[in-house]
């Protein structure tokens, strides 16, 4: 086989197709025989599994598989079409009859203020709002904020069976801006407070987590008329006395719905845009500064302290302690999940029947991954392989201030660095946590700067990809 990177390979035998055949997208069955007869080799179901995630990897259409430069773009999703990446100029219609410009797919870009034939109009609405991004807060933000409204997507249509593609982020960013402003997370954040639907009476979103207020929403990337706080106020009224009509009748329905967390409570209208001149608005800017400060650079302890009990064995001396330790409050151990979802719960005050994800989310606020979902293939595991969940995870990570007590550790202000996932998927699954062990690392660190380069380091291990099992 020659030794070639497969994307490379793909990206070579994609390209031989289009021009041998003169046409702009290559079906999947016609690459798989063109990357069979490069490699020499046959062309089977493995080879072919391969080809398709190289191809999802390096497709941006594909967010949750998306890793690295975006050399593919098929027609649509699932359509089996593909293409590669052609250097074209794309621009978009920007302020004061200036013009962006950009030839890496708004991975950077340059203000103009003249245009020719030769540029392409960008007409991809996700693609405009990126590009507006990218000239606002600089490609590597960009980045970070596109990634989280990615994931917000997946959310919407995982759990709200909601699937949006192509509408600028405009819903996705209402989900971020709530979650941001109130520090909650996603999941919550689109089951109470998001407006669903076309008919919301100008209204996007309603956080009444208030003893005395209840905080009403228009959210925009770009510009927002003043009279929008008008037709607001005026909806909300309507909807809340039960005046119900065509028009809005989403925003009655959630209103309807919601009633008892509602009344009682004086209601505030704000907004968000670029260009709103009253001072209940709020910018996109200021809501990219106010997530990149509280939810990447926490500098805060949640304030918990965690009990955590030491396994033991029976020896013929007696018990013995199953732990680790270096003697500076560093210890390593395997822990059942049943015993270590306890601990964190009674951390909380809480049980698995009355836990909230804002509540279990002070684990993770320096978890550089930001919220995660459940992992399908853990869930297999749980479910059909506990005994083996040992050897195929890597286990739980928890920083933070550590006593030995002989019979427990107390971790105060516990931060779980690594394994989130984990733990989310095991709580929210429960099932046969007497039957799974974990590996388990503890380390007493209190400097706010190093817990933060842990949760970072941590998770900076290279993803082992398919093609390399094979290979």
């Amino acid at each position: 086989m020659k030794k070639q990177n497969l994307k490379d390979i793909i990206y070579i035998c994609i390209e031989n197709i289009l021009t041998r055949d003169n046409k702009k997208y290559a079906k999947l069955k016609e690459i798989y025989e063109e990357v069979s007869r490069y490699l020499e080799i046959e062309n089977n179901e493995i080879l072919q599994s391969q080809i398709r995630g190289r191809l999802q990897e390096h497709s941006k259409q594909y967010p949750t598989s998306f890793n690295g430069e975006s050399l593919f773009f098929t027609e649509k999703v699932r359509s089996g079409n593909w293409t590669i990446k052609k250097d074209e100029i794309k621009y978009i219609r920007y302020i004061k009859n200036k013009y962006l410009i950009s030839v890496d797919d708004w991975d950077t870009i340059k203000t103009v203020s003249v245009i020719d034939s030769s540029y392409v109009l960008e007409e991809n609405l996700d693609n405009i709002y990126k590009a507006k991004l990218v000239k606002l807060v600089g490609s590597d933000k960009a980045n970070v904020i596109i990634n989280e409204l990615n994931d917000i997507r997946i959310l919407l249509k995982d759990y709200m069976h909601i699937s949006k593609t192509n509408d600028g982020y405009g819903t996705a960013f209402e989900i971020f801006s709530i979650s941001t402003i109130y520090n909650i997370d996603y999941i919550e954040c689109m089951k109470k407070y998001i407006i669903n639907g076309d008919y919301d009476g100008s209204i996007d979103a309603i956080y009444y987590n208030d003893p005395n207020y209840v905080y009403i929403y228009q959210i925009k990337t770009n510009e927002l008329n003043d009279d929008v706080y008008n037709k607001m106020e005026l909806n909300y009224n309507k909807c809340f006395n039960n005046e119900n009509n065509s028009v809005y009748k989403d925003l009655y329905n959630y209103i309807t719905k919601n009633k008892d967390n509602l009344k009682r409570k004086i209601p505030k209208f704000r907004s968000i845009s670029t260009n709103c001149k009253k001072n209940t608005n709020l910018t996109p800017e200021q809501i990219y500064n106010m997530f990149f400060k509280n939810k990447l650079l926490p500098i805060r302890n949640n304030g918990l302290s965690l009990l955590i009990p030491k396994p033991i064995f029976e020896t013929s001396n007696g018990c013995q302690y199953n732990v680790s330790t270096d003697g500076y409050g560093n210890f390593s151990f395997y822990i059942k999940a049943c015993e270590l979802i306890n601990s964190l719960l009674d951390a909380l005050g809480s049980s698995l029947n009355s836990y909230t994800t804002k509540d279990f989310s002070k684990y993770f606020y320096d978890n550089v991954r930001g919220v995660l979902s459940t992992n399908k293939k853990m869930i297999y595991t749980i479910e059909n392989e506990p005994e083996n969940f040992l050897k195929y995870n890597n286990g739980i990570n928890i920083t933070g201030e550590v006593l030995d007590l002989k019979n427990e550790i107390l971790i105060k202000d516990p931060i779980i660095n690594n394994g989130q996932q984990t733990i989310t998927t095991l709580i929210s699954h429960n099932k046969n946590l007497n039957k799974i062990l974990l590996p388990i690392k503890i380390t007493n660190e209190t400097n706010l700067v190093i817990k933060s380069k842990i949760s970072r380091f941590s998770n900076e291990q290279v993803k082992v990809k398919s093609i390399d099992m094979l290979s």
